[in-house]
This record gives structure tokens, C-alpha cells and sequence, in this order.
């Protein structure tokens, strides 16, 4: 049964974190971007590519090409910018992936330790005892658990946010830079439709909307703030990322300390309490 049980986690631990982890994807996304960026540098007409689904960089560089294939907008004002900010997404990804695999092995070794104490311990002291190995094994069973869902919850609760201001802007600053007509850089950008409660979105919108209004109004041109505030999010994405490594980190520690060394002390009392009980004798 432990065996099975290890087989199992040893799964969930390596291919499941595929499903998890988007880096594959993320990487082939960006070479595709070299060989659009080699083809358009050429002389080549933007068409219709084939993207890697990864994040929200690829329907957000799905639309860019779109705008450059339809209304001219230059593929070298966006391009570079993108590829640079999936490269450090990529560097990002791949730090957490190794901060997971890492907690995985260290779960992994005291998991194995704690039961092969446990056989040791049984064979030497003769003791047939199970006290709290059912317990001990409920809690090495529930830290994946828990370590899998709290990862996924909170990749999704910091991260997921981004894509909506991300695509409003970037939707902004392209229509803007083709000249398109005020309606209709407002409805397609969908800014106005942003609604941010907490921060550090609403902080970063509400410089947006002023001078947005500014421009609506009088005409007063907003590109370079526009293109400032992008670079602004961009930064917060990065912080929100080295944030969520720390998070993780503690996570790992937290996984292992209350879920797989609390076992290991169970299996150790388990084991060895009925035995040194045995030996103090009746007083």
C-alpha cells in the first residue's frame, strides 16, 4: 500500500505539474515569435499564424498581428517588447519550477525515511505496532493535496487579474497609434469597461483614466503615458512573480513541517513509544 502510494505521488508530482506548468508551450510561443519576427523582417506581409496558447500572451499577440495585417500597425513597435517580457515570463516560470520540484523531493525523501524508520525500527525492536501509521499516512496523503490546490489557487489569484489590463491596454495603445477614430478606440479596448477594487490595478488605472478622458475630450495626446503605464504593469507582473516565489517557498516549508515531519513523529512514537513503555515497565 505505501509502495502504491508512493508510485501515485511520484505521478501526480511529475506529470500532473505539466498540466500546472505552461513552460513548454511558453517556449515554443517564443520561437515562433523569432520565426514571425525573421519572416516580417524580410519583406514578408503579416498573415495568420499559428500561436502556442501560453497565458495571455498569445490572444494578446494574436491581436497585435492582427492589427498589423489589417491596418498597418508596424510589427517592430510591439514585437521585441513582447518577446523580451515572455523571455523573463519563461525565467520566471522556470524558477518556480524548480522551487516545485524541489519541495516535491524533499517530501519524497522524508516520506521515505519515515517509513523505512518505521520497518527498521519494527524489525529491531520486534514490535508489531500500526499506532498512528494510518494517521501518519492520512497526513503524507492530504500535503500533496493540499500543496497541489493551494499552488493552482494562488497562480490563479495573483496572476489571473493581469490579462484583462494587459489586453485593454496594449488594445488601447495600437488603435491609438494607427489613428483610429476616438468610439472606436474606446470600444475596442474595452479600458473604460476595466473596473479594478483593489491594488495595485486601481492605483495604475486611475492614471489612465484622466488623461484618457483628456484625450477624448480635447485631443491631448496620451501615447507616451500610455506607453508608460503598460511598462508599469509590466513591472508589477514581475513583482507579483518574485512575490509568488517566496510564497511558495514558505508553502513547500509549511507542507513539510505539518504534514510530513508531523508524520515522521507520529511513526516515531508509533513505533518506538509501545516499546520504551515496555521497557520502563510498571512503576
Amino acid at each position: 500500500m505505501i509502495f502504491f502510494f508512493l508510485l501515485i505521488f511520484c505521478y501526480l508530482a511529475i506529470f500532473d505539474f505539466k498540466k500546472l506548468s505552461d513552460v513548454g508551450r511558453g517556449e515554443k510561443l517564443f520561437f515562433k515569435i523569432f520565426e514571425i519576427e525573421e519572416e516580417l523582417y524580410s519583406g514578408q506581409i503579416p498573415g495568420v499564424y499559428h500561436l502556442y496558447e501560453y497565458k495571455f500572451f498569445s490572444p494578446l499577440l494574436a491581436k497585435l498581428l492582427e492589427y498589423a495585417r489589417v491596418f498597418g500597425l508596424p510589427p517592430e513597435s510591439f514585437i521585441p517588447r513582447l518577446r523580451g517580457h515572455l523571455s523573463r515570463d519563461l525565467r520566471f516560470e522556470r524558477e518556480v519550477k524548480k522551487l516545485y520540484f524541489e519541495g516535491v523531493a524533499q517530501f519524497i525523501v522524508i516520506f521515505i525515511i519515515s517509513w523505512f524508520f518505521k520497518y527498521f525500527a519494527s524489525t529491531i525492536t520486534s514490535s508489531s505496532s500500526s499506532q498512528y501509521s494510518l494517521e501518519a499516512l492520512g497526513l503524507q496523503i492530504m500535503g500533496p493535496i493540499c500543496f497541489f490546490a493551494a499552488y493552482t489557487h494562488l497562480k490563479k489569484k495573483i496572476f489571473g487579474p493581469f490579462a484583462p489590463y494587459f489586453a485593454a491596454y496594449y488594445n488601447l495603445w495600437a488603435l491609438m497609434k494607427m489613428g483610429s477614430s476616438t468610439g472606436e478606440v474606446l470600444a475596442e479596448s474595452k479600458v473604460l469597461q476595466l473596473k479594478p477594487v483593489k491594488e495595485p490595478f486601481k492605483s495604475l488605472h486611475h492614471k489612465m483614466i484622466r488623461p484618457l478622458k483628456a484625450w477624448e475630450q480635447k485631443g491631448i495626446p496620451i501615447l507616451p503615458l500610455i506607453e508608460l503605464v503598460i511598462e508599469e504593469l509590466w513591472e508589477i507582473y514581475d513583482q507579483e512573480f518574485q512575490k509568488f516565489h517566496k510564497i511558495l517557498k514558505v508553502l513547500s516549508f509549511l507542507i513539510l513541517a505539518l504534514f510530513y515531519l508531523g508524520a515522521y513523529f507520529m511513526l516515531v512514537w508509533g513505533t518506538l513509544g509501545p516499546f520504551l513503555i515496555e521497557m520502563k515497565g510498571p512503576t
